[in-house]
C-alpha cells in the first residue's frame, strides 16, 4: 500500500500530542501510539531494538521536519515505490 505525506504527517502530530500530554519521548509515543513500525514492514513485535526501527529513531534525532524524515525513510531507505 501507498502511503501519502500527510498519513505520516497525521502519525506525527498524534504522537507528538501524546509525548507533549504524558510527557513521554517522542520515539516512545510513536512506537506505542501510531502504526508507523507495521506500515514499515516490522511485523507487530513492537521491538525498540530492532534494526530498522534503531535506524529510524536515530534519524528523527537529526530531522528538521520529522514528517519529512519518516516519508522518506519510508520510500528511499525502506525502499518503498511510491504512486
Amino acid at each position: 500500500m501507498q502511503y501519502s505525506k500527510e498519513f505520516f504527517d497525521l502519525q506525527i502530530r498524534f504522537a507528538r500530542t501524546i509525548a507533549a500530554l504524558s510527557d513521554m519521548p517522542i520515539e516512545q509515543a510513536l512506537l506505542d501510539y501510531t502504526n508507523i513500525y507495521v506500515r514499515f514492514g516490522l511485523g507487530r513485535a513492537f521491538d525498540q531494538g530492532h534494526p530498522t526501527w534503531r535506524c529510524y529513531v536515530d534519524g528523527l534525532s537529526k530531522a528538521a521536519d520529522l514528517c519529512d524524515w519518516t516519508y522518506r525513510f519510508f520510500y528511499e531507505v525502506l525502499k518503498v515505490k511510491p504512486c
